[in-house]
């Protein structure tokens, strides 16, 4: 999870990792909120709960979401270059070239590329969720990890929530700011087919796919409909979600053992912000 703070303005904007977020942390830069820096988490990348003096003490939380199975395929793509190294003379062999002359990048950028080879991404994919035990969140990557749990808490200390879908992202920019992000780290459509593909060819490994996505699903889609309740019917509902998604025992068998604890720790922490 990725927040942006106004501290004069006391707003928020949040979003997650393959939610356009490596377009917002660019487009933030130039205007009058900053990038919150939390220590001590797993990832350097994202921050695990919006922190108790920031629920307080803000007045409203604008969040970008995406649809979770949506999100997740792209998650996946990332996890998989990521975890691997394209070897020299595959990148001379098949001529590719660096996006930029840095070595971490054009290792990422070849890691996308071979990917669009099908039947390589399938081995890939079965080789490393064996390799991790069959952990749909490869060890709370941030970039798979399930993540709007997080935007109930504001609704249930009845902040003001504004919710902004990935689809809307540039008209909200555009009338918020006068201007829109740009459009970077953008997976091509033969990458996303292929994971698509890979998941759902390989229903031995992700037959449980649908309970780690259980509650994040059913949280998108109150969100989408959030402006149809009542600030009590909005407030009773979040709490509700929160709940359930704590207690779903289902989503998280699919996370197994050190994880799950650590899952559970975060959830703790999300619970204590929301008591009266």
């Amino acid at each position: 999870m990725i927040i942006f703070i106004n501290p004069h303005t006391k707003h928020a904007v949040v979003t997650a990792c393959k939610v356009a977020s490596t377009s917002l942390i660019d487009f933030f830069d130039s205007t009058d909120f900053t990038r919150l820096v939390v220590e001590n988490t797993n990832s350097p990348e994202s921050v695990q709960t919006i922190p108790k003096n920031i629920l307080d003490n803000f007045n409203k939380f604008t969040f970008i979401i995406r649809d979770p199975k949506e999100r997740y395929v792209s998650g996946i793509a990332e996890v998989l270059s990521r975890s691997h190294f394209v070897p020299d003379h595959l990148i001379n062999d098949r001529l590719w070239n660096p996006v930029a002359m840095n070595k971490k990048t054009l290792q990422v950028d070849h890691g996308y590329r071979i990917f669009e080879d099908y039947n390589y991404c399938k081995i890939k994919l079965s080789t490393l969720i064996k390799y991790v035990s069959f952990d749909y969140s490869f060890g709370l990557d941030p970039h798979v990890e399930n993540w709007l749990i997080n935007t109930l808490p504001p609704i249930v200390k009845d902040k003001e929530v504004e919710v902004i879908h990935l689809n809307d992202l540039n008209n909200w920019a555009l009338h918020t700011f006068d201007k829109t992000p740009e459009n970077k780290n953008k997976h091509s459509s033969i990458l996303k087919r292929n994971m698509e593909m890979c998941i759902e060819e390989l229903d031995d490994y992700f037959s449980d796919l649908h309970y780690y996505l259980f509650s994040e699903i059913k949280i998108f889609n109150f969100l989408k409909i959030i402006k149809s309740f009542t600030k009590e019917e909005r407030i009773r509902r979040a709490e509700g979600l929160i709940m359930e998604t704590i207690y779903n025992e289902n989503g998280h068998v699919t996370i197994p053992n050190h994880n799950a604890i650590v899952l559970k720790k975060r959830f703790k922490l999300i619970e204590n912000t929301i008591k009266k």
